[in-house]
């Protein structure tokens, strides 16, 4: 059943891909103006805890915009990003399917929410993260290099790989923030 699952998973994606048009956008401006950014978390549990219990970095990196962290559900995660101060965006259970992913009602909500840029953080491929890029309809949407590229990632962050994803992720986080200082300046 899981492998069905998966399957099913990545033709929804397909299929959510060939909504996505080619733009051209002002990279400079996109990463100065304040907006609603989207934080993807990455599947992995504790990575995913690591970076809620470490937010303030990730606060800092992308500071002057509305940090929203989206994931599956999960009742630790908002608990977590409300302690922490951030908003926190799921699919509630109803807008899941049988096989395990968001119906049509969620991504409704997720373009609703009218984001200026996505960043994921997962560093694997996660048919859920690239679903979420795609419905948000945010012109500026940034991963890692190599696990989805074009079209659902306009940005692809290629950065240290290092054997602590925790450590990856700081420094996925660091390209980003120089990339912004550049702008700012």
């Amino acid at each position: 059943m899981n492998r069905i699952n998966v399957i099913v998973q990545e033709l929804k994606v397909r299929w959510l891909k060939k909504s996505l048009k080619e733009t051209i956008i002002d990279f400079g401006s996109q990463l100065k103006s304040p907006g609603r950014i989207l934080v993807l978390l990455p599947a992995d549990t504790s990575l995913r805890s690591k970076v809620l219990k470490n937010s303030r970095f990730l606060a800092e990196t992308l500071s002057m915009s509305e940090i929203c962290f989206v994931s599956m559900p999960n009742d630790e995660i908002r608990e977590l990003a409300r302690r922490e101060g951030f908003r926190s965006f799921a699919p509630h259970q109803l807008e899941m399917s049988w096989y395990n992913f968001p119906n049509k009602s969620f991504f409704h909500r997720v373009h609703n929410l009218k984001s200026t840029m996505v960043v994921d953080l997962d560093f694997e491929r996660n048919c859920f993260n690239a679903a979420v890029t795609v419905a948000s309809g945010a012109p500026l949407r940034i991963g890692r290099f190599g696990v989805w590229g074009r079209p659902i990632h306009n940005i692809e962050v290629k950065s240290v790989k290092s054997a602590d994803p925790y450590e990856n992720l700081r420094s996925l986080l660091g390209v980003i923030s120089s990339l912004k200082t550049g702008a700012v300046n």
